[in-house]
């Protein structure tokens, strides 16, 4: 039997309903610009290999603390955050986000190894634009992710 990221379960991605139009990546405009928070460095590395050979501008933050600094300076128009990490959780940091209002238009999506029913309650409880199951098949992630947040630059507009 074949292993590998290629025959990983494909993620569940689960968008929320209840965002304002546009915050699920449905008619919204394009997003360049990718925050990923990740206490686990492989993670961080291969998220953002993935989502660069997409397209996206991204930067990579390993602690959830401060991460609101981050995104002031930045600017990013996506911050995908693990759920589990040490010193404040993933929600945690959507939930300070989302309390910002200089934040409003900044999608926030959550990325968990929590199975549906755990993800979709936290991402119904921050207000965050969708959340991603970790499964491991990279394909799918970037389907999930594009389908959430919206289609990267075309590579002339960077």
């Amino acid at each position: 039997m074949k292993t590998g990221p290629e025959n990983s379960p494909e993620p569940t991605a689960l968008v929320n309903n209840e965002a304002p139009p546009g915050e699920n990546g449905i008619a919204m405009a394009t997003c360049k610009r990718v925050l990923v928070v990740d206490d686990d460095p492989v993670s961080l590395t291969v998220i953002k290999a993935v989502l660069e050979d997409l397209g996206y501008d991204v930067s990579t933050r390993q602690r959830a603390l401060g991460t609101s600094a981050v995104i002031a300076d930045e600017r990013p128009d996506v911050v995908l955050v693990d759920v589990s990490m040490p010193g404040l959780t993933g929600d945690g940091v959507v939930l300070l986000g989302k309390t910002n209002p200089a934040f409003d238009d900044v999608i926030f999506i959550l990325y968990s190894g929590s199975r549906g029913a755990d993800l979709e309650a936290l991402v119904n409880k921050t207000g965050a634009a969708g959340g991603i199951v970790k499964t491991g098949n990279l394909a799918a992630f970037a389907r999930e992710f594009q389908r959430i947040a919206g289609p990267p630059p075309a590579r002339n507009e960077k």
